[in-house]
């Protein structure tokens, strides 16, 4: 459990929140989960959805780019 909560934290530092919770969460339903294909590529996409539209999009909460982003000058 502490594994996956530091794994989350240092995903969504270097990627952003959106992408960050994404991958952590594929990478969890896939390797540790042993989730099929089908149904952890379409719970990904949902929470990434969800994410970039609920927050993003209709709250506008400012979500910080990612470390990566910034530091190859992609951070909006």
């Amino acid at each position: 459990m502490f594994f996956w909560i530091i794994a989350y934290f240092i995903a969504i530092w270097l990627l952003g929140f959106a992408i960050g919770g994404a991958v952590c969460s594929f990478i969890q339903l896939k390797f540790a989960s042993k989730e099929r294909w089908p149904m952890t590529i379409a719970l990904t996409a949902g929470l990434f959805c969800f994410i970039y539209f609920v927050f993003e999009q209709a709250l506008h909460v400012p979500f910080p780019p990612g470390v990566v982003f910034e530091w190859l000058g992609w951070a909006e």
